[in-house]
């Protein structure tokens, strides 16, 4: 296995799971008129995506490196994108919390793998 992968494979499985939590919770505020949401619940959106196919190809292990490395640099920057619009929310919705750390652990996995 490449060196770095196994973090990656384990940090998209925490951000997704923790990503879906925080989706969930968005969607609820937004349904109850809490508009200031919204940013929140896109980034999660588009993160999750990015993070779904990143723990596939990680966990398949037959692209070429060149492209693993330049999808998880992608999905680095998808998982700081997604942290920075829960940051504002993260002091009062423990999910925003939860989903902004994992992003982060995630980028730093990612980051690490992509430079490795």
């Amino acid at each position: 296995m490449p060196a770095g992968l196994q973090g990656v494979i384990e940090s998209t499985a925490g951000c997704a799971r923790d990503g879906r939590v925080c989706l969930a919770r968005c969607t609820e505020h937004l349904a109850a008129g809490m508009k200031d949401m919204a940013g929140c619940q896109r980034a999660v959106m588009n993160m999750l995506s990015v993070v779904g196919a990143m723990a596939d190809v990680a966990a398949f292990r037959n692209a070429s490196p060149e492209l693993m490395k330049a999808l998880a640099k992608t999905c680095a920057s998808f998982c700081r994108a997604c942290a920075d619009a829960c940051k504002p929310h993260a002091e009062h919705h423990a999910e925003c919390k939860a989903c902004m750390d994992s992003c982060l652990a995630c980028a730093k996995a990612c980051d690490a793998f992509a430079a490795a």
